[in-house]
């Protein structure tokens, strides 16, 4: 099947120098990327609930998933500030 799709620009020179480098069609090259990336998908859906535990030390919950979080969702301090500061401005939008 043919379709067109928009895609950076430096995401598909990685995939054809790919294509290239393993001499392979980049077709092929993309079909076999989008398969393997949907199958991640599936076995990370498979997996198990979050099981949250207290921390006898600190008293604090201890939330043990079925995967690490992906890029960019670890749950780090600057992102505990930043949810806690849209959290901030979002109950004060209501006060006003």
């Amino acid at each position: 099947m043919k379709t067109t799709l928009e895609l950076p620009e430096r995401l598909v020179m990685k995939v054809k120098l790919r294509a290239l480098r393993d001499n392979r069609k980049l077709k092929d090259m993309v079909a076999e990327l989008l398969e393997k990336g949907l199958a991640l998908g599936e076995s990370e859906e498979a997996l198990q609930e979050p099981v949250i535990e207290m921390n006898q030390r600190t008293g604090g919950p201890i939330i043990r998933g079925g995967h690490a979080p992906r890029p960019g969702d670890e749950l780090t301090n600057a992102r505990i500030a930043e949810i806690l500061f849209a959290e901030e401005l979002t109950r004060n939008a209501k006060i006003d």
